[in-house]
């Protein structure tokens, strides 16, 4: 389990990333988007922050292919981003 303050630095960062760039959906070649990124990771804080900003849970990018791909791993982000369907 990641610590507190770890956690916080990341929600400051997807915040930071929403505020500069103007989207949530902005992706990268390596990770796709912020939302596949934290549903890889298991950020379940980070992923509904995401979609409740509107990220497209259908995007395809990088190496995880969608966000519900991404969360493979993780059965509580995976079924949070099936709700959100």
């Amino acid at each position: 389990m990641e610590d507190p303050e770890s956690q916080d630095i990341h929600e400051l960062t997807v915040v930071r990333i929403d505020v500069n760039h103007g989207t949530v959906n902005r992706q990268t070649a390596f990770y796709g988007d912020a939302l596949q990124a934290a549903s890889c990771a298991g950020h379940e804080n980070i992923v509904q922050m995401l979609l409740d900003k509107g990220a497209n849970i259908n995007a395809t990018a990088g190496v995880f292919g969608t966000a519900i791909e991404a969360a493979s791993g993780n059965a509580r982000v995976r079924q949070m981003l099936l709700h959100a369907l």
